[in-house]
């Protein structure tokens, strides 16, 4: 199986748009065109997750939602509490437990990187960035599990976005 993480787009802050707690942070405009166009380069890659799994924060939602849209319009959407920030590869375990067929998380940062990790060397520290509305692709053999996936790529989003031209 294939597990994406990708992070969720650019948000605005908090203050404006009536904005008032980080939960509630919502993709910006530009936050919803660079996602959308991050989702196409997906797209290029043949990027068709079975389950969009997503924070419930409003921006990693709307992220989701467009992933959806563009990528898999018959993939089933989820929100998890256990992805909101300060979310760890076991939550993300017990996520992808028992489905089948790729799957696609979305959420925050430092926890995609930190989890992209795990899995990919089992320490958390490895330095990986994702940028907003970056994503990576982790193939497992099995279920999900802390040192046994295999980093098949990680792309930014200005390269996503430039798959599609």
């Amino acid at each position: 199986m294939n597990l994406y993480l990708v992070r969720h787009g650019i948000a605005v802050d908090i203050g404006r748009n009536g904005v008032k707690s980080d939960a509630d942070r919502m993709l910006s405009e530009d936050g919803i065109q660079k996602t959308g166009e991050a989702a196409r380069g997906l797209r290029v890659l043949d990027c068709n997750p079975a389950f969009i799994i997503a924070s419930p924060l409003v921006r990693a939602k709307e992220t989701a939602e467009i992933m959806r849209e563009i990528l898999a319009p018959k993939a089933k959407l989820e929100l998890n509490d256990g992805l909101v920030p300060g979310a760890v590869v076991e939550d993300v375990v017990a996520c992808c437990s028992g489905r089948p067929g790729d799957i696609m998380i979305v959420g925050h940062m430092p926890d995609m990187a930190v989890i992209a990790s795990q899995f990919i060397t089992g320490s958390p520290d490895t330095d990986i960035v994702f940028k907003k509305a970056g994503a990576c692709c982790i193939q497992f053999t099995a279920s999900p599990a802390i040192s046994t996936g295999a980093l098949l790529w990680l792309i930014q989003p200005r390269v996503l976005r430039r798959l599609t031209d």
